[in-house]
């Protein structure tokens, strides 16, 4: 199964000035994943990123969000993952980036008792080079007042985990 990059790469996609057409459309699209999503609409993102990872063979089920108390939560149970829960960030191939993302929501979840440990980082159509890998590899050493688990990172529809130190 062959998974197009994002937006605008599709010959179906709806051009977002037409907001009925391109939120059908995208609404359509998450249908079309066959996961459950305990009624959440996913972003735009989060919809290309569960197309990857099917596409891979992996199994999902989106998590809903905490709409009593407005605590965080994470993004995605990963069933072909022994069921790990799984925070997932979308930005630019940056380890300062990343770093300020995977740390802030460490930060903001510990502050109200909630455990984000497990991170996939999805960079689109950037390549994971060498440098960002060794730079992640040692990220717990950089930010030991933000320690996570696991590490993953998505680029260009391939997953890869960053062994960390």
């Amino acid at each position: 199964m062959r998974v197009e990059s994002g937006y605008g790469s599709r010959p179906d996609e709806r051009d977002p000035r037409d907001r009925f057409a391109f939120a059908t459309y995208w609404r359509l699209r998450q249908g079309a994943l066959g996961i459950e999503t305990n009624g959440e609409t996913m972003t735009r993102d989060e919809i290309v990123f569960a197309e990857h990872m099917l596409a891979l063979g992996h199994e999902l089920e989106w998590l809903p969000r905490d709409m009593r108390t407005r605590r965080p939560t994470n993004d995605f149970r990963w069933l072909s993952n022994d069921g790990i829960v799984c925070e997932l960030k979308t930005t630019t191939a940056s380890y300062k980036s990343i770093k300020r993302l995977v740390s802030g929501a460490v930060r903001r979840a510990g502050a109200q008792d909630v455990v984000k440990e497990n991170f996939i980082v999805n960079i689109r159509g950037s390549e994971l080079t060498e440098k960002l890998t060794s730079q992640l590899a040692r990220y717990n050493e950089r930010n030991s007042a933000h320690p996570i688990t696991r590490l993953w990172v998505m680029s260009r529809g391939r997953l890869a985990e960053i062994v960390l130190r």
